[in-house]
């Protein structure tokens, strides 16, 4: 039984009633080999909020600033929000919270060289080593 459509760190995820666990439960939508249309109607369930907060790493984030250049940024603005972007002079700004999880340093490396994290400093230091990993891998 869907209830929202949640996007985290660029993936899609439906927020679900399942009828098989008998539990509120997040499937991802690119792990969903098939669906099909029903005449079924059911009524929405309340959420539970102490779970969905926890998933989504509730109470666990960073406020980060970053450069974003031009080629960035429209899949920028897709990823934090439009809301978030500020032009100065013709550069691009952001300022936003992010969940500080397993997948964040992932997802600003996938930005190469089209972001720069200015700060705070420990962020900074994480991807940056994160790409000398890479890098000494290909070495």
């Amino acid at each position: 039984e869907p209830q929202i459509i949640i996007l985290k760190q660029g993936l899609w995820y439906i927020y679900a009633y399942c009828r098989l666990r008998e539990a509120f439960r997040f499937f991802k939508l690119g792990r969903i080999e098939q669906a099909k249309a029903t005449d079924e109607i059911f009524a929405r369930r309340e959420m539970p909020k102490a779970d969905f907060s926890a998933w989504y790493g509730a109470g666990k984030s960073v406020l980060a600033r970053f450069e974003i250049k031009k080629s960035a940024l429209s899949d920028f603005e897709e990823w934090v929000g439009i809301e978030n972007i500020r032009e100065s002079s013709g550069n691009y700004f952001a300022e936003v919270a992010l969940p500080d999880d397993g997948g964040l340093i992932s997802k600003l490396l996938s930005f190469g060289t089209g972001i720069k994290v200015l700060s705070p400093p420990e962020l900074k230091e994480k991807v940056i080593s994160a790409a000398k990993s890479v890098a000494e891998y290909y070495r």
